[in-house]
């Protein structure tokens, strides 16, 4: 395990007031599966920093989420200067870090941290979590840890916080989510297309049996969907997690395509 760096010191920090501090059970299996739905719900389409405690899972989780890259005191200081410049410019929104990337790191919009298990002492938490909510911004710093062995009091009385306990991203919450990217996509499609659909939407609205808004609703849901299954994991109180199939479906690849022509 890499020493913490970038810490003053026994100076006493206490955790941002600007960020929203989440605590989720989650053992080590659980985390791949857990980790993208937190980014989904919590980052609000910004950036990401993971923090894991070993070099081997950076790199394993950031192969795992596409466009990620890992950031570890194996990687040679040349690659790892691309790296940060890459995820400072927006080339790519989720970086995977040891406690190395924790010194230095000067990036005001890093929307959301996660921090793969809870880490030994306070202020290697503080560090962390205060990667996010900079220059006045708010963030959200969400913490997976092991039931059976956490510090959680020590961190929320030596830190000055209150956890908020959440499980793993539900469905519904996911949903939600969802169907806002899918309402920002259907808003950018020019109004030019209206009259050639127009048509076929009123003769929808009147044989369908349904109103206006829950047919708009079905239409965000097949706008968004990118996959065939979109799966739940729900989480014990242990940490163990469970699988569940939300609903199915399939790409509206006719709408994707139509815009992608009006934007050429």
């Amino acid at each position: 395990m890499e020493a913490v760096a970038g810490l003053v010191g026994n100076e006493k920090m206490k955790a941002s007031t600007n960020v929203r501090h989440i605590i989720l059970p989650c053992n080590s299996t659980a985390r791949a599966q857990v980790i993208p739905d937190i980014i989904r719900c919590y980052s609000s389409g910004g950036r990401t920093i993971i923090f894991a405690e070993k070099k081997e899972s950076a790199s394993e989780f950031a192969g795992l989420l596409p466009g990620a890259r890992a950031l570890h005191g194996d990687i040679q200081q040349s690659q790892r200067e691309i790296t940060l410049k890459g995820f400072r410019s927006g080339k790519f929104l989720t970086l995977v870090a040891t406690n190395v990337a924790a010194k230095g790191l000067d990036i005001n919009d890093v929307q959301l941290i996660i921090q793969c298990e809870s880490p030994r002492d306070v202020e290697a938490y503080i560090h962390r979590s205060r990667r996010t909510g900079r220059a006045g911004n708010t963030g959200v710093a969400v913490m997976h840890y092991d039931p059976r062995r956490s510090n959680i009091s020590k961190i929320e009385r030596e830190a000055g916080i209150k956890f908020e306990h959440v499980s793993a991203p539900q469905p519904d919450e996911i949903a939600k989510v969802n169907g806002g990217e899918a309402a920002e996509l259907i808003s950018d499609v020019s109004d030019s297309v209206i009259p050639s659909f127009k048509a076929a939407a009123e003769e929808l609205l009147n044989n369908s049996g349904l109103t206006a808004v829950e047919l708009l609703a079905k239409a965000l849901a097949k706008a968004e969907d990118k996959v065939d299954g979109v799966q739940g994991l729900a989480l014990t109180a242990d940490g163990q997690g469970a699988i569940f199939l939300m609903y199915q479906s399939r790409t509206w690849m006719h709408f994707l395509s139509v815009r992608r022509m009006l934007s050429m």
